[in-house]
């Protein structure tokens, strides 16, 4: 895959290389205000292109553009805009005007643009130029702190790694992840597409903007518009950068001599004697209690990564084509990992005559990925290189074997990465094709056909002699594993449209019907004995016995209506109102179709008479919103009761002088229920939309409150029933309340130019609903579960026991209620007074959920020179550091923190850390507030300084502009967490949100960069 990238690259570009170049024409001229003063910075663009130059102190300038059907746009931030055609002119004079841009701005809606002045919901917009200055793999990770109330997070730092996105909070117990529309084509994710191929991402937060998405779109959606092709022009665009990465913090964990140190202690405070293993797994080391052996050491690395990215843009005014294609390599900073990754965009769009324009927009990637384990408490790669001691050697080079760590029930971590050849590679390929008629001067009609194809597999190859530990010990035999999968959809729509503009009246009419079909299958097996481990022979057809063999398969189909009216009165009085309903196979018989309206109003108030005294404001609207959205994501044949076939259901025949042999069995594995339905968000949403000085500030403020309705969860059956699941029921609720607010300035006037945006955003997630339900739990490790789902409560809220210090002596062990408790022990508080501790004195003890998240970004321009820093945050939020309960451990054989040297040795030693002992009848290790840490922090995302080289050098050798640019990522944190990291998401569910398991840290970048436009 990657020789026929780079093949095709590079046939391309010679391609358009070949191309013959047309005479430049040099057109100059002046700008100016309205009272004729020089207007200095203003940019001159040839539109389509990236050629453009500002002008000088005096308002000058000079450009040269392909021939005389270029068009120059002129602007100045607060002035306006002006487009001029240059025909036989060589100058060309420009009077800019003062002018807010908000109000002429046009934004992404839902099967459609409008006006930013007439828009009525909760839309946020983010422009390509805002995401190209974040050089990353994944764009939804550039969104991070940029919009208010859509929170973005990392859920590991691995390459390649996922992002969690919620919008306005977490509206289910079940997927809560946004609908991303790219192009028009709803999709589950945008990691298949090149960042740099995005022109603007419109984030729709409430119900009012994103009901037209009907059963998908309770969680927000978020439309993706790829670059197009721009009509006369012809330019090829390259982008490279190179970059490191690192891992910044270290565990603060014990060396080899404090290990035995502790070891001894705590052996002799259980009234026993450590004795020092000489040998683990038969093969023998020195037993020196002074040497150390640095597990995570050996674990991370200095890794490199690079970007490669060329680009073709151009086209007549018939017939406009983008074409791009880059290649991702990057190595993880864990040693093991890794991500590597083709795209290929085509886009074509052909105005045929005045009434018909078709096009087409063709998007696939190609993925590789290799990455260790998270979230494990048993083979987590980070969490085992905290836990194995420090005394045992990784490995025994003469005897090419590796060492088990000796005093603990673990893998060797390091020959965990070295063995599991574990790899995953997905191709995936999103494309449709439209066609748009134009009639009776008023209507248009696009019919569009998508396809969405997805093609994985994974493989993994275990060897002989699978020297890790008692968890994987000793294979006789080498093991091939692996699976494959397909995953496939298509999309039809039409969509008619009436636009008509009548005096003070202006009314848009949307009418659509849509198609969707989704198909997937998997298969997966495994097969002992290759013939040797020989890396050719990694395959199936390699292996002798066969082990194991699953797969399934299944499909589902929508069908929607859908319309929506748009209504403005004198540019002042406005109102939008949109209704879907749709049918999904999803659910049972008796509630296949859903209704989902949304109404919205609004008011531009600056354009009323008595405004007309208060010049400082440049725009002043008012928003209100409500309407009824659906989450379909439920999985298939939910409503449906299950039956299937597994050993658990076994039967032994045979017997007497027949040979026995095992049957399987078939059982029911689920309680159906036909009345499944959606579930329903109720979303009011009230904001105000500001601008002052002619639009150097502007602004929002929102409030909004979000009510999930017929939430599904499992609701309890009687034991008898026989069912290893419970059914699926709509009992549950849950309410997300919020405010947002954004505020930017802007400076353009003089030769430093710069803008600085701050927003914030708040939310209080409350759980009010389960039903007959029992609360859920997740987010288990040895000592229980973590999180506790319950009504009243916060998603994925910590639950345990709250500590009170430790015991110092024996007359306040005596006077407390732990019978087993001996001075060091940790007291526990009695909450129910009963004079017991047990689970009733559990409570609920942090809250993953941050009180407030926030961005802050500055752009600064002087000259040639440009710099951009980004800040972004959170506050409030609580993380459960359950490393800390492996490291914290008092009686386990765990390499420990170094806080543990404090532990309590006697009265007024400590009171937070408590005694080292073999024997803890109190239970000193119980999930309780101790593991619980502040995860607030403020960390410098971006920061980079460009430098565009004049434009007088560098059109002496065709090239239209060129930008080189250092850029560092996640150089600074601010935190009080004492973990490697304080961004931590969830791997698996909302539901256990905020649990550090050893999570694979965001790595500090330092990036080198250029873009080349010829």
């Amino acid at each position: 895959m990657d020789n026929l990238v780079k093949k095709l690259i590079f046939s391309l570009l010679m391609l358009f290389m070949l191309q013959d170049i047309s005479a430049q024409i040099l057109i100059s001229g002046k700008v100016t205000e309205s009272d004729g003063a020089p207007l200095p910075w203003a940019t001159v663009v040839v539109k389509g292109t990236d050629n453009g130059t500002e002008t000088k102190n005096d308002g000058s300038y000079s450009i040269e553009v392909p021939d005389e059907n270029s068009v120059l746009v002129f602007s100045f931030l607060g002035y306006g805009s002006e487009e001029v055609t240059v025909g036989e002119r060589r100058t060309i004079d420009v009077v800019l005007g003062s002018d807010s841009q908000l109000l002429s701005e046009v934004v992404i809606v839902g099967y459609g643009t409008q006006k930013k002045s007439d828009v009525t919901g909760a839309i946020v917009s983010v422009e390509s130029e805002d995401l190209e200055k974040v050089s990353v793999v994944n764009a939804v990770s550039a969104l991070q702190g940029k919009a208010a109330g859509v929170s973005i997070t990392s859920n590991s730092g691995t390459p390649g790694g996922s992002v969690k996105v919620r919008v306005r909070g977490i509206g289910t117990t079940g997927d809560a992840a946004p609908l991303y529309v790219v192009d028009g084509f709803p999709v589950n994710d945008i990691e298949f597409l090149n960042p740099t191929d995005i022109s603007s991402i419109e984030v729709l937060k409430d119900a009012s903007a994103s009901a037209i998405y009907g059963a998908r779109g309770a969680n927000g959606v978020i439309l993706v518009t790829t670059k197009r092709g721009e009509a006369n022009t012809s330019n090829i665009s390259f982008t490279t950068y190179i970059g490191y990465q690192e891992i910044v913090n270290q565990p603060n964990l014990m060396n080899g001599p404090e290990y035995y140190q502790t070891m001894q202690q705590m052996y002799e405070n259980g009234g026993g004697t450590f004795n020092l293993i000489s040998t683990t797994n038969t093969i023998p080391y020195a037993g020196d209690t002074t040497r150390t052996t640095d597990w995570y050491g050996q674990m991370v690395q200095v890794a490199p990564m690079r970007n490669y990215e060329l680009s073709f843009n151009g086209g007549t005014e018939r017939l406009r084509y983008l074409i791009s294609g880059s290649i991702h390599q990057q190595d993880g900073s864990i040693v093991g990992s890794s991500f590597d990754r083709q795209t290929f965009r085509l886009n074509l769009n052909s105005k045929v005559n005045n009434w018909l324009e078709v096009g087409t927009n063709v998007s696939m990637s190609n993925n590789t990925q290799r990455s260790v384990i998270e979230g494990s408490i048993f083979s987590g790669t980070i969490l085992n290189t905290f836990r194995a001691d420090p005394l045992t050697p990784i490995r025994n080079d003469s005897l090419g074997q590796y060492y088990i760590p000796a005093y603990q029930d673990m893998e060797n971590p390091v020959a965990a990465i070295d063995y599991d050849h574990f790899r995953s590679n997905y191709f995936r390929s999103v494309s449709n094709v439209y066609a748009q008629i134009s009639f009776l001067n008023n209507f248009t009609f696009k019919s569009s056909f998508g396809f969405d194809l997805t093609n994985g597999n994974t493989s993994n190859f275990s060897p002989e002699r699978y020297f890790l530990g008692s968890i994987k010990y000793d294979v006789p035999e080498s093991v091939v594993s692996g699976s494959k999968s397909r995953s496939q959809s298509w999309l039809n729509e039409n969509i008619l449209t009436f636009n008509k503009a009548f005096n003070d009246h202006n009314l848009t009419v949307l009418a659509g019907y849509t198609m969707q079909e989704w198909e997937s299958d998997w298969i997966s097996g495994t097969k002992n004995g290759t013939y040797n481990d020989n890396a050719t022979l990694q395959y199936f057809d390699a292996a002798n016995d066969p082990q194991t063999l699953s797969g399934r398969a299944s499909e589902n189909a929508m069908v929607s209506i859908l319309g929506r009216v748009n209504y403005a009165y004198a540019g002042k009085y406005l109102l939008t109102g949109s209704v879907r309903r749709d049918g999904s196979s999803r659910f049972g018989q008796n509630n296949r179709f859903g209704v989902f309206p949304s109404v919205s109003l609004g008011w531009n108030i600056l354009g009323e008479d008595f405004m007309s005294s208060v010049p400082v404001l440049s725009t002043l609207k008012l928003r209100a919103g409500w309407g009824q959205i659906g989450n379909d994501r439920i999985g298939n044949y939910t409503y449906n009761a299950g039956v299937s076939f597994s050993s658990y259901n076994s039967y032994i025949l045979g017997g007497g002088n027949a040979e026995q042999y095992q049957v399987f069995g078939a059982a029911p594995d689920n309680f159906g229920n036909p009345f499944l339905r959606w579930e329903t968000v109720e979303s009011t949403n009230i904001g105000l939309d500001y601008g002052l000085f002619e639009g150097r500030i502007t602004g929002s403020l929102e409030f909004y409150q979000k009510n999930t309705k017929d939430m599904l969860v499992r609701e309890p059956v009687p034991e008898y029933v026989g069912f290893l699941v419970n059914p699926m029921a709509n009992v549950g609720d849950m309410l997300n309340r919020g405010v947002e607010s954004s505020i930017t300035y802007r400076n353009r006037d003089r030769a430093f130019k710069y803008d600085v945006t701050f927003n914030i955003a708040a939310n209080r997630n409350e759980l009010v609903s389960l039903g007959n339900g029992q609360p859920i739990t997740a987010g288990s490790i040895q000592a229980g579960a973590i999180s506790r789902n319950d009504v009243g409560q916060p998603i994925g809220s910590f639950f345990g026991f709250i500590t009170d210090g430790i015991f110092q002596n024996e007359e306040e062990t005596a006077a407390g209620v732990q019978p087993d408790a001996v001075p060091g022990d940790i007291r526990y508080l009695d909450l129910n007074a009963d004079g017991v501790i047990d689970d009733n004195d559990k409570t609920f003890i942090g809250n993953p959920l941050p009180d407030f998240e926030y961005g802050f970004n500055l752009n600064f321009e002087y000259k040639n020179f440009d710099l951009n820093m980004f800040w972004q945050g959170t506050y409030g939020n609580q993380i459960f550091n359950a490393s800390n309960w492996y490291l914290w451990h008092t009686s386990e054989q765990y390499n420990r923190s170094r806080d543990l040297l404090n532990s309590w040795d006697g009265e007024g030693s400590t009171d937070k850390f408590p005694r080292l002992s073999t024997q803890d009848r109190n239970g000193n290790n119980l999930i309780s507030d101790r593991y619980i840490e502040d995860g607030s922090y403020l960390r410098l995302r971006n920061l980079q300084l460009g430098y565009t080289l004049p434009q007088d050098m560098i059109s002496r050798v065709g090239i239209q502009k060129a930008r080189i640019y250092i850029s560092g990522q996640n150089l600074l944190t601010i935190t009080d967490y004492s973990g490697l990291d304080p961004e931590i998401g969830n791997l698996f569910s909302d539901l256990s949100a905020g649990i550090d398991l050893g999570t694979y840290p965001q790595v500090r970048i330092l990036m080198f960069g250029a873009r080349i436009v010829f």
